[in-house]
């Protein structure tokens, strides 16, 4: 009983080394690409909510978004999205509106190039 119990540590603490030192080589690991969607939306999640907290401006676009209102609009719609999507595996995405879902991932592919501040 302690054997495979000693077995199953030595074989975590395997993975997760090979899964840091991945990291630390490449600069991602193998698992981060088993749910590339999953850990794309978790790691622009907060990057996008400081955005929307602390954003100076909109996007200047001819006949796009006109007032900053609009801009928070479309970040809000951004943040459902990644949120729900990084949250794939819990409750929170069983109830989620994907039709909304699916335009905040529209609106952040047309609007990529303006997330900055």
């Amino acid at each position: 009983m302690i054997f495979y119990r000693l077995c199953g540590i030595f074989e975590e603490v395997s993975y997760n080394t090979k899964q840091w030192l991945q990291k630390v080589i490449r600069g991602y690991s193998d698992a981060e690409c088993w749910n590339l969607d999953l850990y794309t939306a978790r790691y622009l999640l907060p990057r996008l909510k400081h955005l929307r907290k602390h954003h100076v401006g909109y996007v200047h676009r001819i006949n796009s978004i006109t007032t900053n209102e609009e801009w928070e609009a479309v970040l809000d719609d951004i943040i459902y999205a990644m949120d729900i999507i990084a949250a794939k595996y819990d409750d929170k995405s069983e109830t989620a509106d994907w039709d909304r879902v699916d335009k905040g991932c529209k609106l952040l592919g047309e609007y990529f190039y303006d997330l900055w501040d």
